[in-house]
């Protein structure tokens, strides 16, 4: 478990066709959430896991939702 925590993040894994592994970051709003609170009941701390930022808020049919504003590019998980 802890090998999937770094830098208050959550990460995953993916092997890639050479055989190396790719750290790729886990979850988006409201995901990694929740999955950060799971980790806690396990005893270990996830903060920016936990952290609703960084977000921003679209307006959809009149109702703002918020929406996670990283990036995803597993190039840049390395």
């Amino acid at each position: 478990m802890a090998r999937s925590l770094k830098d208050g993040q959550l990460f995953g894994a993916t092997v890639l066709p050479d055989n190396k592994t790719l750290l790729v970051q886990e979850g988006r709003l409201g995901y990694e959430e929740y999955g950060a609170r799971g980790y806690q009941l396990w005893g270990f701390s996830a903060p920016k896991a936990i952290s609703l930022e960084p977000f921003n808020l679209v307006e959809i049919n009149g109702v703002k939702i918020p929406v996670d504003t990283r990036d995803f590019n597993p190039l840049l998980s390395l």
